[in-house]
């Protein structure tokens, strides 16, 4: 069974009781607290892990404390703004997914109240989701008259209710006061009561600062010496090598389909055929022979025996007879005939001029080319013993650290 962990941390300024506060729910004691000069104590985030001394929390749970450095710092060795980034790099160290209490400090003692400003910053840090994981803790108030003592705590109410945060009032054993048994039982019971009311704080705004925790973890594990294994290994790449070929290639021409020579031979064909040829009409003077039969008249004789007496003798006739005869007579006239007219030679020649076919061509050219070899080389390797999350907790802590130098 995983036993539960919860996270508290303390949120306030400078000289508030934020550690004793801590060293007293621990048992611990190990954290140095302030002497009551006004000196800041606390200068970097500390966690310190121990049992639920008082029974606060589930039965078995282990608590583990943040202490901050406080607002305010006395010799302005910290910015406000460096101990928020602190506080964030620090929380994404611890890989808890939730902080279980913000205790929020404020002193009675103080005459000016902090604590509307302390709101602030835990909300720039966290967002407003974090009011609801809130219990403000009013220390010093052993310090303050009763009547001061009941207006600024009606102060402080006017502030948290609205909010719906709770507060209680803690005084410890320290060099501001001595408290006996039956006041801390007070005390613990107020704050057990307190814790009843809030809600656990899922850190997923914090996502940038754990992606800064994971690069830096990453980039140490890169440079711890200890962490690297070197050995030498054949190392097997390819190697594109580039050259010159010549290559053979079909390159499309465009050229006349006739020579000049079978222009004129094959126009001359053209021309010739009939279908080529124009149908035209045309006038022409034809003559003609046209027979006629004609009447005339010709003298023949006849030749025939007659006798005188008794003598015979021969005696000629003359008579006229009428004949008919053929005469062929010409005539001119001009008749409208269709006949076939060749085209001009160059109609054709010129067609065939404009005749044009595609065929291919071998060329050659210079190609460049490349090719793939295999090379082997040796080469220094470099394995890894631990994972970057090995170095998580140490990156976290270094970037809150970062935020701690002096200004």
């Amino acid at each position: 069974m995983l036993q539960l962990t919860l996270v508290l941390a303390v949120l306030g300024p400078s000289q508030f009781g934020k550690s004793s506060f801590i060293n007293l729910l621990s048992g611990f004691y190990s954290l140095q607290v302030g002497t009551g000069d006004g000196i800041s104590t606390t200068l970097e985030v500390q966690e310190v892990k121990a049992p639920d001394r008082f029974n606060l929390f589930p039965e078995g749970a282990e608590v583990r404390f943040l202490d901050v450095p406080g607002y305010g710092d006395s010799d302005i060795r910290l910015k406000d703004e460096q101990i928020s980034e602190s506080i964030k790099y620090r929380l994404v160290g611890m890989d808890s997914r939730k902080l279980d209490v913000l205790f929020v400090f404020q002193s009675i003692a103080e005459s000016t109240m902090s604590l509307r400003s302390t709101f602030v910053h835990a909300e720039e840090m966290f967002g407003p989701s974090i009011l609801q994981s809130i219990i403000v803790v009013l220390t010093k108030g052993d310090l303050v008259a009763p009547a001061m003592l009941e207006k600024r705590i009606r102060i402080v109410d006017n502030i948290c209710r609205p909010k719906h945060i709770p507060y209680i009032t803690w005084a410890d054993n320290s060099t501001d006061s001595i408290i006996d048994e039956e006041q801390l039982k007070k005390q613990l019971a107020d704050l057990k009561a307190a814790l009843t009311l809030l809600k656990s704080y899922e850190m997923t705004e914090m996502q940038a600062y754990e992606g800064k925790v994971e690069q830096s973890a990453r980039e140490m594990r890169l440079n711890d010496p200890s962490n690297i294994i070197r050995q030498e290994v054949n190392v097997t790449y390819a190697e594109i090598i580039t050259y010159n070929e010549t290559e053979t290639y079909e390159f499309l021409v465009i050229k006349p389909k006739f020579t000049e020579a079978e222009v004129q031979q094959e126009a001359k064909r053209l021309q010739s055929l009939q279908e080529n040829q124009e149908l035209v009409s045309v006038s022409k003077e034809i003559t003609e022979t046209v027979v006629e039969y004609e009447t005339y008249t010709v003298t023949e004789s006849t030749v025939r025996w007659a006798f005188f007496i008794i003598i015979p003798y021969r005696k000629t006739e003359y008579y006229q007879v009428q004949k008919v005869r053929p005469v062929n007579k010409q005539s001119t006239k001009t008749v409208q005939i269709l006949e076939y007219r060749e085209q001009p030679l160059e109609h054709f020649a010129e067609s065939l001029r404009k005749e044009e076919v595609c065929t291919t061509e071998l060329r050659e050219r210079l190609v460049e080319k490349t090719k793939v070899v295999t090379k082997v080389k040796t080469e220094i390797s470099e394995t890894y013993k631990r994972d970057w999350t090995h170095y998580k907790s140490q990156a976290a802590e270094i970037l809150a650290r970062g935020q701690w130098k002096q200004v």
